[in-house]
């Protein structure tokens, strides 16, 4: 392994050999990580393919040909990580996924509860922009994060289809509890808007999302590449574009009806 001395005499620029052929090189057969000799990834792995740098675009073509077989590439770390990761780890970790929605439910609800119920702009802006964002993001933080860092996590996409069931299902189970503590009046029709409304609305967007979800998770598992976020941003937009028109639809509906009340009867 090069040198961790910082002397700028260990610049690899100014060590001798400088340029040579990298398949000829000892130090490309010992990436971060990796012990060749044992051929098992060291404890430390899991932080260092953070750092490795196998499947940096920039890399030449001369190394990415060279690139030995050891390596501490991307596609080497997942599959040695799924061979080893069980299912029954892997619906733990669901499991995990689906409870740590109820407190990121509590917050998105309790964020929007505390902005709201002040003026009637803020009350607005919360219900129809603000808060429906903020719902969509909660959604998905923690296994977004799982996505990203630890695919490996999820070994087939039937927990992506639970965990959208079971957040949808959280999510609705909260909100409805907030309206209900600022609701003036539990009517047969608010009834419907929480159970049927509300309900519908976070099965379909939860759905969206996590398919989302899972196209970044299948692409990353089916290439062995570093997971691309972009590949998820149409479906969660279109969950949050949902959400919003959802929201300012209701808001609409539910004015009308207190005008109607106020003025009309």
């Amino acid at each position: 392994m090069p040198s961790n001395d910082p002397d700028i005499r260990n610049e690899p620029h100014l060590l001798p050999g400088y340029g040579k052929d990298p398949a000829n090189d000892p130090a490309i057969d010992a990436p971060l990580g990796f012990d060749s000799r044992a051929a098992q990834f060291s404890t430390h792995s899991e932080e260092d393919i953070d750092h490795s740098v196998w499947d940096e675009p920039s890399l030449p073509p001369a190394v990415v040909d060279a690139t030995p077989e050891s390596a501490l590439t991307y596609a080497n770390w997942i599959a040695q990580r799924r061979e080893k990761w069980t299912e029954l780890q892997a619906w733990t970790v669901t499991l995990g996924v689906v409870l740590l929605s109820f407190p990121c439910a509590a917050i998105a609800a309790i964020i929007s509860w505390v902005c709201g119920n002040h003026f009637l702009v803020t009350d607005v802006f919360v219900a129809c922009i603000a808060g429906p964002i903020l719902q969509e993001i909660c959604k998905i933080t923690v296994p977004l994060w799982i996505v990203e860092k630890r695919p490996y996590l999820f070994t087939t996409w039937f927990q992506f289809f639970i965990f959208a069931l079971a957040t949808a299902t959280v999510f609705s189970v909260v909100t409805n509890f907030f309206h209900s503590l600022t609701a003036k009046e539990v009517s047969r029709q608010f009834f419907l808007f929480q159970w049927v409304g509300i309900l519908g609305l976070n099965l379909i967007t939860a759905a969206i999302a996590t398919f989302g979800l899972e196209t970044i998770w299948r692409n990353s598992i089916n290439s062995g590449k570093p997971p691309k976020l972009e590949h998820g941003y149409p479906y969660f937009a279109t969950a949050i574009g949902l959400h919003i028109a959802f929201a300012v639809g209701s808001t609409v509906w539910f004015v009308a009806n207190d005008i109607k009340r106020t003025f009309f009867l």
